[in-house]
């Protein structure tokens, strides 16, 4: 079993773009054994998905590291994902530290336990 703690969850909303980190939700009128979700800046229902955790990022997640950033599982964008971080740079995944990434970046309210 993993003891890293759970990342916390970023949301950017579709219709207005606007990212959040506590999305609305009620019962679902048609189904009471589900929830709907929505969007605390333009109310849009059903219209959140997972957003990039780095800050000032609204981009939808696409890439997720098992164990990064001192989490269980942290979610980025392509953008600032470990792999292309490394690309970048030129180094092979292996030969770039966590360290160096988060050095460079700051995920939002996240800091890095080794």
């Amino acid at each position: 079993m993993n003891d890293l703690p759970e990342a916390p969850r970023k949301y950017v909303c579709r219709e207005c773009r606007e990212t959040c980190l506590e999305p609305l939700s009620a019962a679902n009128p048609f189904d009471p054994a589900d929830t709907i979700c929505g969007c605390p800046t333009c109310k849009s229902a059903e219209s959140l998905v997972w957003a990039c955790q780095f800050e000032g990022c609204k981009a939808e997640v696409s890439y997720g590291t098992p164990g990064g950033y001192g989490f269980r599982y942290f979610s980025s964008c392509w953008k600032h994902s470990p792999l292309n971080q490394a690309n970048s740079q030129g180094k092979t995944e292996e030969q770039r530290s966590c360290d160096e990434v988060v050095a460079e970046h700051s995920p939002v309210g996240l800091t890095h336990n080794d």
